[in-house]
């Protein structure tokens, strides 16, 4: 399919993202699916090996941005297209250690998630903190997904 210039201009910074971690471009590789619902100018793609014990993510490119859902929080990241020019080097890093770090995600009830991000090394690169709605005191639970790479 052809898409739109500004779509296209994320695709190609998704693939020299891969590029620096030397794996296949986002079409090209079998780990990833475009979402059917897709079109010219918004574009869903979904990893597929989510049941290798992989972070459940999907990545969705719009002329204005792109929106990464990691686990059960749609929107985990949301950069617009300021933020993918002005702070590239934030971004690619960021996708980096998504594509290349252990993720422990950590469950309070169903209103707060804590997603961490662990290189190879074991240190915490990045960490978010998700809240919905009121947050009472509840049960942690917690799940450690592989890389993906």
């Amino acid at each position: 399919m052809n898409y739109t210039l500004e779509v296209s201009e994320k695709i190609k910074l998704l693939n020299r993202v891969l590029d620096e971690i030397d794996v296949c471009h986002l079409f090209e590789n079998s780990d990833f699916s475009v979402d059917e619902m897709s079109m010219k100018s918004w574009l869903r793609i979904n990893l597929t090996v989510s049941n290798h014990n992989k972070i459940p993510l999907s990545l969705t490119i719009t002329e204005m941005g792109m929106e990464i859902r990691l686990d059960r929080i749609s929107e985990a990241l949301d950069w617009s297209d300021n933020d993918l020019r002005d702070n590239f080097l934030v971004v690619s890093s960021i996708l980096k250690n998504i594509f290349t770090s252990y993720i422990l995600v950590e469950y309070y009830g169903s209103s707060r998630t804590l997603i961490s991000l662990f290189g190879q090394d074991g240190r915490c690169t990045n960490k978010f903190k998700y809240y919905e709605g009121l947050s009472f005191k509840a049960k942690r639970e917690v799940r450690l997904y592989f890389p993906i790479y």
